[in-house]
């Protein structure tokens, strides 16, 4: 048995990026990926994307918690700086205190016990989604990570599909509409053949303007390389607009300098699945 798993991937249709005085426009993160001018970290680094996410997520966990006083949520982050700029934004942004745990503390395993044992809301982690990790009273997640391999996704996503006593069963997942992590959701419906995935697309009545300037490498997709679990290359997949994206392999760019302004409307791609934990 386990939760029944939602999982929500944030897009943006008016994407530009100005690099070397040209500007450039694309209509989705998968198609700015597929084209290598930024790196897919520069994304989930994003204050303006991790602020909004936190916002989605945040109402989904306290609509849980009016039924499940003490279901938590997790935000799982690319790296320790990382976790401190997100555990800033999200007092900035909802008001509230967060519990980091990474790999490099002294004793990682109390900080889970005893968030665990409470009822605080949010949770922020480092390399802590291992299977091992059992936090049940978790129940939303927000996917910040910069690893894009299909192993790691099933980790953080059960994370929060673990059963409880509690009246509500279901985890949900918040994520950037990355073209690898919605096909490896699709291929966890996949395993699941009495549940077919549902994908809906919602469009947001909110804009979103960000500029960023870079001098720095871009890496691309996954900063862990499972040949096992990469995709095959040739496979592609369908946006809304019925425009095909081939998924694309993480080289490293060249060095560059340039200006990403994102101007546009965000809109979901709600996932529904099934996935028990074997």
């Amino acid at each position: 048995m386990c939760r029944v798993p939602h999982i929500t991937a944030l897009d943006n249709d008016d994407i530009s990026v100005l690099h070397k005085s040209e500007r450039k426009t694309f209509t989705s993160f998968s198609e700015l990926i597929k084209h290598q001018l930024i790196s897919y970290r520069a994304i989930v680094e994003d204050h303006e994307i991790i602020r909004e996410l936190i916002q989605r997520a945040d109402r989904r966990l306290n609509e849980i918690r009016v039924i499940n006083t003490d279901a938590g949520g997790l935000i799982v982050a690319s790296s320790i700086e990382h976790a401190i700029e997100i555990k800033r934004i999200l007092k900035n942004t909802i008001g509230e205190d967060s519990t980091i745990v990474t790999y490099r503390e002294e004793f990682p395993n109390e900080i889970i016990r005893r968030y665990r044992e409470n009822t605080s809301k949010w949770l922020i982690s480092i390399g802590m989604v291992s299977e091992g990790t059992n936090i049940p009273r978790l129940q939303v997640c927000i996917h910040l990570t910069n690893i894009v391999t299909e192993l790691h996704f099933r980790q953080i996503l059960g994370r929060i599909l673990r059963v409880t006593n509690s009246p509500t069963q279901i985890g949900y997942q918040f994520m950037v509409a990355h073209p690898a992590l919605i096909e490896f959701a699709n291929r966890v419906s996949e395993d699941v053949p009495q549940e077919s995935s549902i994908v809906r697309f919602d469009k947001l009545n909110k804009t979103f303007k960000k500029e960023i300037k870079e001098n720095t490498k871009a890496i691309m997709s996954a900063d862990i390389n499972d040949e096992s679990l990469q995709l095959d290359m040739g496979r592609e997949f369908k946006n809304k607009e019925n425009s095909v994206f081939p998924l694309v392999k993480s080289p490293l760019s060249e060095s560059y300098e340039m200006m990403l302004g994102i101007v546009g409307k965000f809109r979901d791609e709600v996932i529904a699945l099934n996935l028990c934990e074997q």
